[in-house]
């Protein structure tokens, strides 16, 4: 039965494997052989307790993991232990839906076998130790995986272009690890996906323009990687967008005016870049937004004053630009603002009187700018003062003092 289960389950490279006596292959085959019940297994069955037993000595669980409750007993596999997914079953009738092992202290690789467990809509293998690549074929082999977990790991290599076939993927999360290359463009492919969390990796290149067609994607994270190029205007396309985060990165280019048309944005965050141009006034639309960061690029010209439309805006950063003008007066009708910085500009007349209808704010930096007069009476009298970041040589700041 070994024999046949070899000959008609496994691929060519998993046999190549089995020759090796310390590889994991084989100490799943070898203790497969033992099993008391081999002969009452299904071709199912055997499929997956190899694939399990394949993972277990290939991620250290001998020696390293922390619980591996059950793992090679005899009982059935769906009751070793595994974390459990919120509301579902890591097994339905018998064939394993969810494998969940976050925080077990597995090392080594993910074995090319996970490819396998081909009814598995969950994988989460975040915040361990495993090193190696992310194998093409365990992506192209998963087109029922929702979840693809992998995060806080030391994985290297490549974002395989496999993933576009994971037709059914809705979380993609290979943040903090050692990925790099290029964001491959069949990430266009995961028409599903809704969050995509790539953060504290080394991908460079551009952000791949088939961004735009997905049309249920609602968060992306991009933050801290290499990335250049622009952003792609196509992202305007991505109509269910909730959050985009492109910080730390080598972005130039303009901040795009299409990202006016995501009327769905609340968190759009695009500090320390090279990012140039001017402000879109269309930013005024995005009648939801909460949080809007551009800091520290080199955005010139002026604020727009439709800016002030975004009624819903609590933290603004427009800090380390080479923004000029004036504070638009239509911020008084910011009433939800609770942080404001626009500190390190080229912002010049006196500090507008409607800053004091802000009653929600509680800091506000604008030092190093060319302001000049007296600190508005009207932002002294506040019931609650907010902290003030100002040049008090240029400016009267006796009221605040």
């Amino acid at each position: 039965i070994i024999q046949d289960f070899v000959e008609t389950e496994l691929s060519s490279v998993t046999i190549d494997t089995l020759e090796d006596e310390q590889s994991a292959q084989h100490r799943a085959l070898s203790w497969m052989r033992n099993d008391s019940k081999l002969m009452k297994y299904s071709s199912d069955r055997l499929t997956q307790r190899f694939a399990l037993a394949t993972f277990y000595f290939e991620t250290g669980g001998p020696t390293r993991w922390s619980r591996a409750d059950y793992w090679l007993s005899e009982m059935h596999e769906c009751n070793w232990f595994m974390k459990q997914p919120d509301g579902e079953a890591n097994c339905i009738n018998g064939t394993l839906h969810h494998l969940i092992m976050d925080r077990n202290r597995l090392g080594g690789s993910i074995p090319e076998e996970l490819s396998l467990l081909k009814k598995l809509k969950g994988l989460n293998l975040g915040l361990n130790s495993l090193v190696g690549t992310i194998p093409g074929n365990v992506l192209s082999g998963m087109s029922q995986l929702s979840r693809l977990a992998l995060y806080g790991n030391m994985i290297s290599g490549t974002l395989p272009t496999e993933v576009g076939s994971l037709k059914s993927l809705e979380q993609l999360e290979v943040f903090t690890n050692g990925l790099e290359g290029v964001l491959p463009s069949e990430i266009g492919l995961l028409t599903n996906v809704r969050t995509i969390y790539a953060i504290q990796n080394f991908f460079s290149g551009q952000i791949p323009s088939e961004i735009g067609l997905l049309g249920n994607l609602e968060s992306i994270w991009l933050s801290q990687n290499l990335l250049s190029g622009t952003i792609p205007t196509e992202i305007g396309n991505a109509v269910s967008l909730e959050e985009l985060k492109v910080t730390d990165n080598m972005q130039h280019g303009t901040v795009p005016t299409e990202i006016g048309a995501l009327i769905t944005l609340r968190e759009f965050e695009v500090q320390r870049n090279a990012l140039t141009g001017k402000i879109p006034s269309e930013f005024g639309k995005l009648t939801h937004m909460k949080t809007l960061n551009v800091g520290n690029n080199t955005i010139s010209g002026t604020i727009p004053q439709k800016l002030s439309e975004a009624r819903n805006l609590t933290f603004l950063s427009l800090y380390a630009n080479e923004l000029t003008g004036s504070i638009p007066t239509e911020f008084g009708y910011l009433a939800n603002m609770q942080k404001l910085y626009l500190d390190q500009n080229i912002l010049s007349g006196t500090l507008p009187s409607e800053l004091g209808l802000l009653t929600n704010l509680s800091e506000f930096w604008a030092e190093n700018n060319k302001f000049w007069g007296t600190v508005p009476s009207e932002m002294c009298t506040m019931q609650r003062v907010p902290r003030m970041e100002l040049d008090c040589v240029k400016i009267n700041c006796s009221c605040i003092d």
